[in-house]
């Protein structure tokens, strides 16, 4: 993961991550990745999830990260980190992660 930060580091441009809208209440917040095209492919996606989401799950206290994807890469991509559908919405696929499948999925890597 160590390669994975510094190419981070020289290329901010190319990749953009976070949570928003965070609820309190539920602990719940929405994922966002995005990554230029000619970067996929490469394994950065998952590099990113694996920190962002083990600092969101493990060290802010969040519980369970949501995610309404609206193409079929995105939803690939999303469902074999772990992520689980929820509903269908009008504009695309409502995924969904919790803290303790993240964790699951952590140990068997």
């Amino acid at each position: 993961s160590e390669k994975y930060v510094d190419e981070f580091r020289r290329n901010q441009n190319w990749l953009t991550f976070g949570f928003h809208c965070y609820d309190e209440n539920e602990k719940s917040a929405s994922f966002n990745i995005k990554i230029q095209a000619r970067y996929r492919g490469k394994g950065y996606a998952k590099a990113t999830m694996d920190l962002m989401l083990g600092y969101y799950f493990n060290e802010f206290g969040g519980e369970v990260m949501i995610d309404e994807v609206i193409n079929e890469r995105g939803i690939r991509v999303l469902m074999s980190y772990g992520f689980e559908k929820v509903d269908k919405t009008e504009v695309g696929i409502l995924l969904r992660l919790t803290k303790d499948k993240f964790n699951q999925i952590q140990k068997s890597d």
